[in-house]
């Protein structure tokens, strides 16, 4: 396939400038979900999506945080996520990414 900066489906990984992942951490009534996202300079710094994971309800946050320092740990990612509804899990994650959290 021939990269054209109009199709995000021709940009190489390996050609973005930085990954993150955004994190919404769901409990029992609500799914977990993330998205790996990146920044492409040669395509007029356009942010396309890697990846989106819905997790099934009830997976367990252990299970959440590996999955998402898996993916942090392969990208060089930061991880983005909202703590306020469950703090605890800023732990868990913290455990598992290669470098210490931050607030």
């Amino acid at each position: 396939m021939t990269y054209d900066p109009s199709r995000p489906e021709t940009w190489s990984a390996s050609a973005a400038s930085g990954f993150f992942l955004g994190l919404d951490v769901g409990l029992m009534q609500d799914h977990s979900a993330l998205v790996l996202a990146g920044v492409w300079p040669q395509a007029g710094n356009a942010i396309g999506v890697i990846d989106i994971k819905q997790f099934p309800l009830g997976t367990a946050l252990e299970d959440v945080a590996d999955e998402v320092a898996k993916l942090a740990r392969e990208h060089t990612a930061p991880v983005v996520f909202d703590a306020s509804n469950n703090s605890a899990f800023a732990g868990v994650l913290a455990t598992r990414v290669p470098q210490p959290a931050v607030n």
